[in-house]
């Protein structure tokens, strides 16, 4: 029979604990034997004993806790056995079995504001960061729940490359993995156009990689800016990474009224990134011509119009998924998969 160890240490409450709970609810479902280390804080419901299958060690939450509990899975991990580390923290000693990290912590992967933390939460969350980006190598797959949080672990380090996977999952909020292909076309007919100079707060090269997002859906809408290549320190680069890219980019430079008057009348659409502005008159402009516009989810933006479709201006997918919207095609969110078949993809790790 299988054996599977999870180290649940530290998890006590909130989403966390939801998960803990689906996988020892599930547990039985799975032919193996489960070894759950867990939080001498964490509550368990009665009928969790009494399965002979799943045993339970109990230990404290205290920081040195993390050392001991690594200790004591290296002793009772043989070849063939699966590890996960349900609690974000990659194994501190290397082990003779396949071993899963599960990252569900944000603040551990990204360079969010550790504001309003109490010092000691502050401490410890820099501590464990600093394990995760040292030991996290040593992880044979890492399991995250959403692509965004995926791209935030694999901009750690590039020894995480190709173990990085999606796998979201909760016993509550299941939906069909089946899903029906809709009928799309590439945008190739789709004319977009940005009217600025090129400034940095313009924010020309969140707009150009989101259109390289569009591209390895297989979308290739067309995009007019009226910049000239290196144009400014800001926008150095950006005609090579449209060449490299193969995007359907025109970097049109400086264009006289009457020309900027013609491309609102042959465009689907204006898009407008910039991160800051006191006014923005190509919105007026846009709006004057009848010109749909998709643009920053911003006080600026909406003190003049009111926009087709808006979008985070600091996040190309946020952006491209704007784009998508305008364009009609559903964007589908994630299949949520039962906790069952969440161990027995670890099982199979």
């Amino acid at each position: 029979m299988d054996h599977i160890i999870v180290n649940a240490l530290g998890i006590v409450s909130n989403g966390g604990r939801t998960l803990l709970l689906d996988l020892v609810e599930s547990s039985p479902q799975i032919n193996a034997k489960f070894t759950f280390f867990i939080d001498s804080r964490l509550l368990l419901p009665d009928c969790f004993n009494s399965n002979p299958h799943v045993k339970f060690i109990r230990l404290s939450s205290m920081l040195i806790s993390r050392y001991f509990v690594d200790l004591k899975i290296k002793k009772i991990a043989k070849k063939g056995d699966r590890v996960l580390y349900l609690n974000n923290l990659p194994p501190l000693f290397s082990l003779p079995c396949k071993t899963i990290v599960f990252l569900q912590n944000k603040y551990y992967v990204s360079r969010s504001s550790l504001k309003g933390f109490r010092f000691k939460s502050k401490v410890r969350i820099i501590l464990e960061k600093a394990m995760i980006r040292f030991f996290i190598s040593r992880a044979n797959r890492i399991i995250v729940q959403t692509p965004s949080m995926a791209k935030d672990v694999l901009g750690l380090t590039a020894k995480v490359a190709g173990k990085v996977q999606v796998f979201p999952f909760c016993s509550s909020y299941q939906v069909s993995d089946l899903l029906v292909e809709d009928e799309r076309n590439d945008l190739s007919d789709k004319h977009f156009i940005y009217i600025a100079s090129s400034e940095p707060h313009k924010n020309h090269w969140t707009l150009v990689k989101a259109f390289a997002l569009l591209k390895e859906e297989g979308f290739s809408p067309k995009l007019s800016l009226t910049i000239a290549a290196n144009d400014s320190p800001s926008t150095n680069g950006l005609c090579k990474y449209i060449e490299e890219n193969g995007l359907n980019i025109l970097l049109l430079g400086a264009m006289s009224r009457v020309d900027v008057e013609d491309l609102y009348k042959v465009c689907d659409a204006l898009i407008y990134p910039s991160r800051l502005e006191s006014f923005g008159i190509p919105l007026l402009e846009a709006k004057f011509h009848g010109v749909p516009i998709i643009a920053s989810e911003l006080d600026y933006v909406r003190d003049v119009v009111e926009p087709e479709e808006t979008f985070d201006p600091n996040s190309e997918l946020s952006l491209a998924r704007a784009i998508k919207r305008f364009c009609g095609i559903e964007h589908r969110n994630l299949a949520i998969k039962a906790p069952v078949k969440f161990l027995e993809y670890c099982a199979q790790v």
